[in-house]
């Protein structure tokens, strides 16, 4: 699987980081990578379509080159191992063939409906 995030010279998410040096916030391409995680579970067997996925860990984050605006940043993740309900990823966040970042994702994938998941993670609180 690859996802991509397109990014306008103008988006919202550089105002302010930083002035004349428009940069993406290392957050957001984080969370990016994780969102890819889950689409690859997601994806991967019927049994797995439409279960929602939480994320455990973020090992490991390497932000390896600024990445400026305008952009297309391609994010590359690699199912490593399934224990249960637990799922293990090597994501790369790539621009122009060249890596800006890399990390592992360590994810939950929950048994049931959204409505139902949430409501036992809850109680169970």
């Amino acid at each position: 699987l690859r996802a991509w995030w397109d990014i306008p010279e103008d988006s919202w998410v550089v105002e302010g980081h930083f002035p004349n040096f428009p940069l993406v916030p290392g957050v957001l391409i984080a969370e990016s990578m994780a969102q890819s995680c889950a689409l690859l579970s997601r994806s991967l067997a019927p049994e797995t379509r439409g279960r929602d996925v939480l994320l455990v860990a973020l090992d490991n984050a390497r932000f390896l080159r600024p990445v400026q605006v305008p952009t297309r940043i391609e994010f590359w993740p690699h199912l490593q191992r399934v224990r249960g309900s637990i799922w293990k990823f090597f994501v790369r966040a790539v621009v122009d063939d060249v890596d800006v970042a890399t990390c592992e994702i360590v994810a939950r994938l929950l048994e049931s409906t959204r409505s139902q998941s949430l409501s036992d993670l809850e109680e169970a609180s």
